[in-house]
């Protein structure tokens, strides 16, 4: 596997505040706990985090899927998503990356529930 830790790069602190409000709002209302749908959103962000960061090709993120349980065919939709939008998502990063400052450890946030 080549998944890591999440981050959120270039996030403003409103922001992720925002989200994380949302995030309660839905679990509030589908009535479910919102420990669990954090862990669940967590390892969501896991997956295109770490296919970033490790430059993955779409095959190699087809092949992680897999491994994870998806089914060949959700898989292989994943992976064709992640052909045509990771040069755009890179190129969002490593201009985010940048701004060291601004980096939000993701695990702070969603750490614990």
């Amino acid at each position: 596997m080549y998944w890591g830790q999440v981050e959120l790069h270039h996030c403003e602190p409103k922001e992720v505040e925002r989200f994380l409000t949302q995030l309660s709002d839905f679990a509030t209302m589908n009535k479910i706990s919102l420990g669990p749908l954090k862990n669940i959103v967590k390892s969501i962000l896991l997956v295109p985090n770490g296919a970033l960061k490790r430059n993955l090709s779409s095959e190699q993120v087809r092949a992680d899927f897999i491994a994870l349980g998806l089914s060949e065919e959700k898989a292989s939709y994943f992976a064709e998503q992640w052909k045509v939008n990771s040069p755009t998502l890179t190129r969002l990063a490593v201009g985010q990356t940048l701004m060291i400052n601004q980096l939000i450890d993701m695990e702070w946030k969603f750490g614990g529930n």
